[in-house]
């Protein structure tokens, strides 16, 4: 169950991460890329610290209690990135569990995105 959760969150957070960012003319890359134009790289890295991240069991537990999968991914950028936005609690506030997700997807660090000559996205 947790692998096709890291997996399913890897997925939106690559979809979340291209909506979020811009090219040089401030079209959201998502506009010109898919999650394919991804280097394969991003997709191992955000997998193995969001898998890292939910082996902790406190991070376990919320996550499938609160958030489905694509909306760990989602809020896992969000929150990555210091959007202001992310693990939100049911009322729309800041309980202490989202906080405490927060604050573990704020120390995988805000990726900084390119495009590659080869068309392809690193960060």
């Amino acid at each position: 169950m947790l692998r096709q959760y890291v997996n399913d969150a890897v997925d939106q957070a690559i979809v979340t991460l291209l909506r979020s960012e811009v090219d040089d003319d401030g079209n959201p890359l998502s506009d010109n890329h898919s999650p394919h134009d991804v280097f394969i790289s991003i997709w191992m890295e955000f997998g193995s610290y969001i898998a890292a991240m939910l082996e902790d069991d406190r991070s376990w537990s919320i996550a499938k209690e609160k958030f489905s999968a694509k909306d760990f991914g989602h809020f896992f950028i969000l929150s990555a990135k210091g959007y202001g936005s992310g693990f939100f609690s049911d009322d729309g506030g800041w309980g202490e569990d989202s906080l405490y997700l927060h604050d573990r997807a704020m120390t995988f660090g805000a990726p900084e995105v390119s495009i590659g000559l080869d068309g392809k996205i690193y960060i």
